[in-house]
C-alpha cells in the first residue's frame, strides 16, 4: 500500500474513532442529565434514585444485549419496588433473591441472563437504600419512566454516529 493511501486511512481511522467517542460522551452525559435536573432543583434524592437506577440499568441492557425486553421496562421498576418494600424485613428479602438468582440461573440457558443480571442489581441496590418516603405509585412511575429514558438512551448509543459519518 502506498503511503498517500496509508495516510488517509489512518485518518479515517482518527476521524471515526473521535466520533466514536464524541457519541459514548454524548449518551453518557444525557444519561445524568435528568439527575443533575433533579438534584438543582431541590428535589429529594427519594426522587432521583429511583429514575437514575432505572435509567442506567436499562441502558445497560440495551447496550450489552443489543435489546431490551418489555419484560425489563417493567421488571425494572418491579424489582425496585420490591427492594424497597423489603427493606429491614430480612424473611421476606432472602426467598425473593433467591428466587431471582434462581430465574437468572434457569435463563442463562438461553442467554437471558445479562437483563436479568441487573434486575437482580435493581432488587439489592434499592434494598440497601434507606427507606423511601415516596408513595409507592411515585416511586413506580419514576423508575418506569427512567426505563423507558433508559431504552430510548440504548438506542441511541448504538446508533452508528452524531453525524452518520462513522458508517462510511
Amino acid at each position: 500500500m502506498s503511503y498517500p493511501r496509508l495516510a488517509l486511512r489512518g485518518l479515517a481511522t482518527i476521524r471515526h474513532v473521535r466520533f466514536r467517542l464524541l457519541h459514548a460522551l454524548s449518551t453518557s452525559t444525557l444519561l445524568f442529565v435528568p439527575a443533575m435536573l433533579f438534584a438543582l432543583s431541590d428535589q429529594p434524592a427519594s426522587w432521583i434514585f429511583p429514575f437514575t437506577l432505572s435509567a442506567a440499568y436499562s441502558m445497560m441492557i440495551v447496550l450489552l444485549a443489543k435489546r431490551l425486553s418489555m419484560y425489563s421496562v417493567f421488571g425494572l421498576p418491579a424489582m425496585q419496588w420490591l427492594g424497597q418494600a423489603s427493606i429491614g424485613k430480612a424473611r421476606l428479602m432472602l426467598p425473593v433473591l433467591a428466587g431471582m438468582l434462581l430465574v437468572m440461573a434457569m435463563a442463562s440457558r438461553r442467554g437471558l441472563h445479562k437483563g436479568m443480571q441487573f434486575w437482580v442489581f435493581s432488587l439489592l441496590l434499592a434494598n440497601m437504600m434507606p427507606a423511601s418516603t415516596l408513595p409507592a405509585g411515585q416511586h413506580a412511575v419514576l423508575a418506569f419512566g427512567g426505563a423507558v429514558y433508559g431504552l430510548l438512551l440504548g438506542q441511541y448509543g448504538l446508533a452508528p454516529g452524531l453525524t452518520g459519518c462513522c458508517t462510511r
